[in-house]
């Protein structure tokens, strides 16, 4: 990649980057979904083909064959969607150092 590429690339995930700290939910803060499932926000990444700012979560209570945690369904989904009213939060993210953290 040349110099002038690699720039444009960078900007991309600083901008990617600060999006995220203004807008992104905190990991390990529980959301419920206006269809009803409820999920735990694992961590916030960029997308690195597009560079688009996503969230990376997982069912907090797992649906379907199996109530066994580790076969939880992980999901990524565009930063903008998850912040656009399909999700209500149902818990805070815990804080260390904190009473409940």
């Amino acid at each position: 990649m040349d110099d002038l590429n690699e720039a444009g690339r960078s900007d991309g995930v600083a901008a990617a980057v600060e999006l995220i700290a203004a807008r992104g939910p905190d990991p390990g803060g529980v959301w419920r979904h206006r269809k009803g499932g409820v999920y735990r926000v694992l961590v916030n990444a960029v997308r690195e083909h597009d560079l688009v700012p996503v969230v990376v979560y997982r069912e907090e209570f797992p649906r379907g064959l199996s109530s066994d945690r580790r076969l939880a369904m992980v999901w990524v989904r565009p930063l903008t969607e998850f912040t656009d009213g399909r999700f209500t939060m149902v818990a805070p993210a815990r804080r260390e150092g904190t009473e409940n953290g």
